[in-house]
């Protein structure tokens, strides 16, 4: 039997999401000189992640920066 691969679940950040982006920030993958990177656009400033990461990884990456964001925010108040 061929072994499958482990399909890993990704966190539910749909209220995280929604709260990051009420203030202004963005998060969205950039394809940029042939690799894939995050970048994160709060409120007109732009920050790209310098680790390029592979098509198979953008959805977890994005998920995880958006709980970073939120966790930002929410900390600084």
């Amino acid at each position: 039997m061929a072994k499958r691969k482990e399909i890993k679940s990704l966190p539910n950040v749909t209220d995280e999401h929604y709260y990051i982006t009420k203030r202004g920030v963005k998060v969205y993958p950039v394809f940029y000189k042939y690799k894939w990177y995050i970048e994160i656009d709060n409120n007109g400033t732009l920050q790209r992640f310098e680790k390029a990461i592979t098509q198979n990884e953008i959805n977890l990456a994005v998920h995880k920066i958006i709980l970073y964001c939120y966790k930002r925010l929410t900390n600084d108040n």
